[in-house]
């Protein structure tokens, strides 16, 4: 899955951003993904319809000392679904802090989500830790 996320060039206390996310056909396990392009109609014509919709709101909290509090989704619908159960919504919350890696800024974080709505068997929380390598700029 590709994500690309445009927001404004000058940063803010709050934060926005917005972007498609394209899915490639890079499984060859059902299990593992739909096996199709997302953004196309093309692709293995074995395999079901892909008609999903993928959703990321979010909003964070920058504080002054580098610390940023955010509260987020990642909602996947499956329009195809022949039962009411055609969503995965969890709700995320995330605290993270920029420090460094060797020469680079560095991003480390943590959280924790709970799941509004998933299908039956599906999760009911789950536990996050990230890490990001900032690369700045070149000037």
């Amino acid at each position: 899955m590709l994500s690309i996320f445009l927001s404004p060039a000058v940063p803010r206390r709050f934060v926005w951003e917005i972007g498609p996310v394209f899915s490639l056909p890079t499984t060859s396990n059902t299990f593992l993904g739909s096996g199709k392009w997302s953004f196309a109609s093309t692709g293995n014509t074995e395999r079901a319809d892909v008609n999903q919709t993928f959703l990321q709101p979010f909003l964070a909290y920058n504080t002054k000392t580098a610390v940023t509090f955010s509260i987020n989704s990642e909602a996947t619908g499956n329009w195809e679904s022949t039962t009411d159960e055609n969503w995965t919504i969890p709700l995320n919350f995330l605290v993270s802090k920029v420090t460094r890696l060797g020469m680079f800024p560095f991003s480390v974080g943590g959280g924790f989500g709970v799941f509004l709505a998933s299908p039956e068997g599906g999760p009911e929380w789950k536990l996050r830790i990230v890490g990001t390598v900032i690369l700045p700029r070149g000037r």
